[in-house]
């Protein structure tokens, strides 16, 4: 395992071991490398910004600065993907150095962290000499009147999306709408969203924060896995939701993603990411709870909803035009010129099976994407991999005969059964079967639809042979096939 010593905004390193590896970041001064910037803040809401919340920013950008800029090794299995996780040590400069040394907020950040991303993470705080003092290095204020009934994380993608549409045009709510992005793409694709609302009537609604974090110095990230980016997210929002006097803040992620059961044997710890994991959720709802003296709720409505049914509350409110305007990919640079998607990571895969599911593939091109899903070669053994465990994952799924078989076959939900407040754990148990098994349908009749659309290709062998379909036949037991010469081929990996 990488061992990380990373120190933050000039303090004094101490005793490095030999075998570490160093990165020195920095909010400000001459060797200023990471950029944190919070635009159109009221000036309602301003006053003197507490300490914690400038420090709960400082520790999100960090953390999340680190974690881009320090490369994983490399994603062979060997000895259970050792090399893959980094043991990351910081030592950060604080204004509050009472609350952040206390055992009981170092052990909440450090679990939350750990459980996040599969690493583990040390923070060691001392009292900050010169920290940032003046708010308007962070904060661009503004005469923006809107006092929201709730605050919102808002990335551009289906869910957050779905999610803002929803309480704006289904329940006539008034959000702020805290949209982090460390490129201007993303940016791009949150602003045409919000405007596209505004321009159908619903500029009182909404008061857009765009959040700018990212390092500075480097033109690309060498990390693009983003697991503490849900971690940032959280952080932002929290500071938002307090300077608004507000004591919640909302994630709309659908509970397949959430819970995010690992789709093969080989994705392991760091590689599955567990972004509103309820074990996530409910370390949030400690960390904050500790750092800011009361109770505080971190809401996820969308915690048993799959793909397909979070999908479709964009049709049923409207605005199943705007479905190609909202962004999935986690490679922001992966897709060709004139392209939105890669098609090729999970999110890109996950995306197309939900839009599909949903009977809303004529709202988004399927152009859009480097790789049509069912039918676009697939190149390279991670690829196929990805793609055809993605499947093999639904059709193992729907073959369960019920809650009882779940951990069995899927032990790591275990971590989930005890963490629902209003649930026993047998009620968790069969709440996540069903959710998992309408996933599992949804993906199959997808790949159902294609392969009666695409029937004659394949018998004409014009499906390319790593194409998911392709790989989907190789397993699939043909039914009630005209041709009783038709039989399915090995063709994959």
């Amino acid at each position: 395992m990488r061992q990380f010593k990373v120190v933050c905004d000039g303090v004094e390193p101490g005793v490095v071991p030999k075998d570490f590896e160093s990165l020195e970041l920095a909010v400000q001064g001459k060797n200023k490398n990471v950029e944190l910037k919070v635009a159109a803040i009221s000036k309602a809401v301003m006053g003197n910004i507490p300490d914690a919340v400038m420090d709960l920013l400082e520790i999100g950008a960090y953390v999340y600065c680190a974690d881009q800029h320090l490369s994983r090794g490399t994603e062979k299995l060997t000895d259970y993907a050792k090399d893959w996780r980094r043991d990351l040590n910081f030592k950060i400069p604080v204004r509050n150095v009472d609350l952040w040394q206390r055992d009981d907020v170092t052990q909440a950040l450090q679990a939350t962290l750990k459980y996040l991303s599969g690493e583990p993470y040390h923070f060691e705080f001392e009292k900050a000499v010169s920290p940032v003092t003046q708010e308007s290095l962070y904060f661009e204020f503004t005469d923006d009147p809107l006092r929201p009934e709730d605050v919102c994380l808002f990335s551009g993608g289906i869910d957050s999306f779905a999610g803002a549409v929803e309480q704006i045009v289904g329940n006539d709510r008034k959000l702020a709408l805290v949209g982090h992005h460390s490129s201007d793409k993303t940016k791009h694709v949150q602003e045409d969203l919000v405007e596209a609302l505004k321009n159908m009537g619903y500029g009182d609604k909404i008061h857009y924060i765009p959040i700018t974090v990212r390092n500075t110095n480097y033109s690309t990230p060498k990390e693009y896995t983003q697991r503490s980016r849900s971690f940032l997210f959280a952080c932002l929002a929290m500071a938002i939701a307090d300077m608004y006097g507000k004591d919640e803040f909302t994630f709309f992620e659908n509970g397949v993603v959430s819970l995010n059961i690992p789709i093969s044997a080989d994705v392991l710890e760091s590689r599955a990411t567990r972004t509103t994991h309820p074990r996530v959720i409910n370390g949030l709802k400690e960390l904050f709870g500790l750092v800011f003296g009361r109770e505080i709720d971190v809401k996820h409505p969308y915690q048993w909803l799959t793909k397909r049914e979070v999908t479709d509350k964009i049709r049923e409110h409207d605005c199943s035009d705007l479905l190609k305007v909202t962004n999935s990919c986690t490679r922001p640079r992966g897709p060709k010129k004139g392209k939105t998607h890669c098609g090729i990571c999970s999110q890109c895969i996950d995306r197309r099976f939900g839009i599909l599911a949903a009977g809303m593939g004529d709202d988004e091109p399927e152009e859009n994407y480097n790789i049509p899903l069912l039918t676009g070669r697939r190149t390279g053994k991670s690829e196929v991999n990805l793609a055809s465990q993605y499947v093999k994952f639904a059709r193992d799924f729907s073959q369960l005969r019920g809650p009882f078989d779940l951990l069995n076959n899927y032990p790591s939900m275990a971590d989930a059964l005890h963490e629902y407040e209003d649930l026993t754990s047998e009620q968790a148990e069969e709440q996540i079967f069903d959710l998992y098994k309408r996933h599992a349908n949804d993906v199959l009749s997808v790949l159902d639809q294609g392969l009666n659309a695409n029937r004659q290709e394949w018998r004409e062998d014009r499906l390319p042979n790593t194409s998911l379909l392709a790989l989907y036949f190789n397993r699939a037991e043909i039914l009630n096939d005209p041709d009783p010469n038709a039989t399915a081929r090995w063709i994959g990996p």
